[in-house]
């Protein structure tokens, strides 16, 4: 008996981690969200820093986000164990991946690497949860509340990634339900002990999950103390009642706090004052950029409204249905689907949830996944609110002649189409588990005009378009989302960078550097980063990628696409040599010195807006004439070659070799063009100030016109 036992409960062991990790384990590999570089590179610290016996290492982020560390630290000592060695010395969270290309190691394999050792965290405590879902409802509760939040789509999305949000909604709910379990025997110390530490689980990994120990102290001192106003115990009674299980709770969490987050140990003034200061700037300033809400770009705090409208949005339908089930009946009292034996858990989640969306309501600091944690306990109480449903189909009073008793067969099979149907929504957002919008609200395109979409999804299919052109693995990309969610696609050959363009010199060799442009929904909704978008905006993409019919990002060639207008007209020091039929914009002085020993060669590139019936290798030809007497006259030649259309640049490239320590700076840069008809210079004229014609420009003559490196 005991051995068909331990084999049944293996085999249910088994399947629930088949569901759990079968839709997490799907396309792990297919997105990268900005803040996972954050926790990779903050991992790298700890581990470097634990190396060297710096146990301050372990603070990195204030959120804290210590157990998302844990696990790309063991990441590390399983891919790469040798990094504190390799690299001893801190690294900014953000660019972990110039580290790790330069130790030749793929750091998008090491974020899946840190991603599964995460997700092997979650099923260790969605298993704990299982085990005590089984002890406080029965099987049938407890297996459906297992199954909805196993395909949860608003879970599974945040629990594949190296992050902190679907690590907090999984050890909040089974701290919330070891506590009730705790509650339900409050003479034992052990079950306080493990409340205590799933929530010390918790709250490292965000801190606002430290409303568990409100609940806790709540469930602890609530039946003593009305007993004791009651007159019902002493004095004394009330305090051994409630001092030996507050110690258990208090004392397994303080001691996992300080074990996990060894931090606190070392500098716990110091920790605390930094967690303070970014808790006050969330609950006061908000989010650094704007954001978009109810279709316009908000900054600042959103409103209260916006977790309920969130909450309302990502719920799937079979969950909000199970909860309208159980208010119903707990309106109307039925006992068959909220019997009084399951008051004390659903009292207990429902006021940790209740709690945590008032707190995260009150800071102004809102995106729509800092309110994840609660969705376990709503699919919870929807599992309570089915079943409850199914029993008064199976106790429902039989009419009509059949053969058969149809009720536990309609139950059972009301139970399995819930299932079914909640695992539906997952399938429905199968690829990148970030865009499951409720259909009872339109899905994802009503949610389109409400709230802010994309988190880095669609950018792994804008990466592997751009691979897939002639120069794509050597490009020059600048995207508007996050550099780093199309970086980790791109191998280290291309080069991947911002879209924060000035309107000035730099601004335009750095569009003329650019080979590809990704623009980003979110940011194209929020107006940021905008000279590049507003003017690539005006010209088709060669890539849409559309997620169920929405576009989320476009792919420009910029090297069809003139600069902006603004950017061109805000340069201190263009030439028109002609009439138009070439302007000089701009210049760019490089060195291209390979070893601190070799002459002084520079290349100085000069930026052109040429007319297409301009002449096929045009003849430039570039003076540098000394400012100083201790310097001499430099001249080197080059062609111009007329642009693919109007307004778009044209480079002449010269290699010159300075005096050692000196730049163009030193000199006034002449620059003629040749007329290939009558063989004589173009007359040339400065477009910022009303001067005469002369057969040469100055490159720069005026202050900001170029740019020198």
């Amino acid at each position: 008996m005991r051995l068909k036992t331990t084999a049944r409960t293996l085999a249910i062991v088994a399947l629930l981690v088949a569901i759990y990790l079968g839709p997490r384990l799907h396309g792990i590999d297919r997105m990268m969200q900005t803040d996972e570089a954050d926790w990779l590179g903050a991992a790298a610290n700890v581990y470097s820093g634990l190396a060297d016996g710096d146990l301050g290492a372990t603070y990195q982020l204030p959120h804290p986000g210590a157990t998302t560390q844990w696990a790309g630290v063991l990441a590390y000592v399983i891919e790469l164990p040798d990094y504190p060695a390799l690299h001893p010395d801190p690294v900014p969270y953000h660019r972990v991946d110039t580290v790790l290309r330069a130790l030749r190691v793929d750091p998008m394999d090491l974020l899946i690497g840190a991603r599964i050792v995460k997700l092997l965290f979650q099923l260790g405590l969605f298993l704990v949860a299982a085990w005590l879902l089984r002890r406080l409802f029965d099987p049938w509760v407890a297996a459906t509340a297992l199954l909805l939040i196993a395909f949860d789509p608003f879970l599974i999305g945040y629990d594949r990634l190296l992050h902190i949000d679907g690590l907090t909604a999984s050890a909040s709910f089974a701290a919330v339900l070891a506590i009730a379990d705790a509650a339900r025997q409050r003479d034992r110390r052990w079950p306080w002990a493990l409340a205590g530490v799933l929530s010390a689980l918790a709250w490292l990994t965000r801190f606002t999950a430290g409303v568990l120990g409100v609940v806790a102290v709540v469930a602890i001192v609530a039946v003593p103390l009305i007993a004791l106003l009651r007159r019902r115990a002493t004095v004394r009674e009330t305090w051994v009642a409630t001092s030996r299980p507050l110690l258990a709770y208090l004392g397994s969490s303080v001691v996992s706090t300080f074990v996990l987050w060894p931090t606190l140990i070392v500098d716990p003034v110091g920790t605390v004052r930094r967690m303070w200061a970014y808790v006050s700037n969330a609950a006061t300033v908000g989010h650094e950029l704007p954001t978009f809400y109810s279709g316009e770009i908000v900054h600042g705090d959103p409103g209260w409204v916006f977790y309920p409208d969130a909450i309302f949005w990502r719920l799937t339908p079979i969950a909000l249905l199970g909860i309208v089930v159980l208010v119903a009946s707990a309106v109307r009292r039925a006992r068959v689907v909220l019997p009084r034996n399951v008051w004390l858990p659903v009292a207990t989640a429902l006021a940790f949830a209740l709690l945590y969306a008032v707190l995260m309501d009150a800071g102004a600091k809102k995106f729509d996944r800092y309110i994840l944690p609660v969705f376990p306990v709503l699919d919870l109480l929807a599992a309570l609110g089915w079943v409850g449903l199914a029993r008064l189909v199976w106790h429902a009073t039989p009419r009509g002649r059949f053969r058969f008793d149809w009720r536990p067969s309609a139950a059972v099979g009301m139970v399995a189409v819930v299932v079914i149907a909640q695992a539906g929504s997952a399938w429905s957002d199968r690829h990148y588990g970030f865009d499951y919008y409720t259909p009872l609200r339109g899905g994802i395109a009503s949610a389109r005009h409400d709230m802010q979409l994309g988190a880095g999804e669609g950018m792994d299919q804008a990466a592997a378009f751009i691979l897939g052109q002639p120069d794509g693995t050597t490009a020059t990309i600048r995207t508007q989302n996050n550099q780093v969610t199309l970086l980790y696609f791109m191998p280290p050959t291309a080069t991947v960078l911002d879209s924060g363009l000035a309107n000035d010199a730099h601004g335009l060799v750095s569009w003329a550097a650019t080979d590809y442009y990704v623009s980003y929904l979110p940011q194209w909704e929020r107006d940021l980063n905008p000279v590049m978008q507003d003017q690539a905006a005006r010209y088709p993409p060669i890539r849409t990628v559309a997620i169920d019919g929405i576009a989320f990002a476009h792919v420009y060639d910029l090297r069809t696409i003139p600069p902006p207008p603004t950017m061109v007209e805000a340069l201190p020091c263009r030439w028109d040599f002609g009439n138009g039929a070439a302007t000089l914009l701009t210049y760019d002085d490089q060195s291209v010195k390979r070893h601190p020993d070799d002459p002084n060669r520079r290349r100085l590139t000069l930026y052109f807006q040429t007319a297409t019936d301009l002449p096929v290798d045009t003849p430039v030809r570039v003076r540098l004439m000394p400012r100083s007497a201790d310097l001499t006259r430099i001249t080197a030649f080059g062609t111009l070659q007329p642009s693919g259309g109007d307004g778009l640049l044209s480079t002449v490239a010269l290699d010159i070799t300075l005096p050692r320590g000196s730049t163009t700076a030193g000199y006034d840069i002449e620059v003629a063009v040749a007329d290939m008809m009558t063989h004589h210079l173009r007359d040339v004229r400065p477009l910022a100030a009303d001067k005469e014609p002369r057969d040469h420009a100055v490159a720069n003559q005026c202050d900001g016109a170029g740019v020198v490196n």
